[in-house]
């Protein structure tokens, strides 16, 4: 399973007053690994603070949302991977939205896979 996603309008500008939601879900024993790979979206206010439009992802742990980030401005994205097998990406913008917005991929990975290589590079960093 893959795919991508983007804010309305990518590449041109979002459109104002936007909310949308994506929810992706993997098979079981899966999770869902998110990597956004274009980003910009209006910010205004201090930095580290999402004054007016956001990017939220939130992911699901024993049935209960958590949000796993929150994204404006320029900002980096890292790529974010699922405990369970589902994810949920909000998208809102305010009156004002005239920046380029998003381009997100997804993709399930399986969990047993996912933990080794997890396992694996602190191996690594323990031995060196």
């Amino acid at each position: 399973m893959l795919g991508h996603f983007a804010s309305p309008g990518f590449p041109s500008s979002y459109h104002s007053s936007a909310e949308c939601l994506w929810t992706i879900t993997a098979p079981d024993g899966y999770q869902v690994k998110l990597t956004v790979k274009w980003f910009g979206i209006n910010q205004q206010g201090q930095i580290g603070n999402c004054g007016y439009d956001i990017l939220q992802v939130n992911d699901e742990v024993r049935g209960r949302s958590r949000m796993m980030g929150m994204f404006c401005g320029c900002e980096s994205v890292p790529a974010l991977v699922s405990n369970g097998n589902k994810l949920w990406v909000k998208f809102v913008s305010d009156a004002n939205g005239h920046w380029p917005g998003f381009l997100a991929n997804f993709k399930a990975i399986s969990k047993l896979k996912y933990l080794l290589t997890v396992f694996k590079k602190a191996d690594d960093v323990i031995e060196s």
